[in-house]
């Protein structure tokens, strides 16, 4: 991850070109998580404002398994 930035919720993820923002899109596809992309290599996030902590922990450790797997 090379950079964060958003307002609130809106998240963008910014990851280093040797990980293909598709590709990771796809895995959180199968854990069960939809994000979406933007430009270049950005992860894009923009769960519901009714989301909870619980989700957001699940959703976090989904996406750092699926980063470590590809690291």
């Amino acid at each position: 991850v090379l950079d964060v930035r958003g307002r609130g919720l809106m998240i963008g993820v910014q990851l280093d070109e040797k990980l293909p923002v598709k590709e990771v899109q796809l895995a959180l596809i199968k854990e069960g998580f939809i994000a979406g992309t933007a430009g270049g290599n950005v992860l894009r996030l923009v769960p519901p404002l009714v989301i909870e902590e619980a989700q957001l922990q699940a959703f976090a450790a989904a996406l750092d398994k699926v980063i470590g797997e590809r690291a």
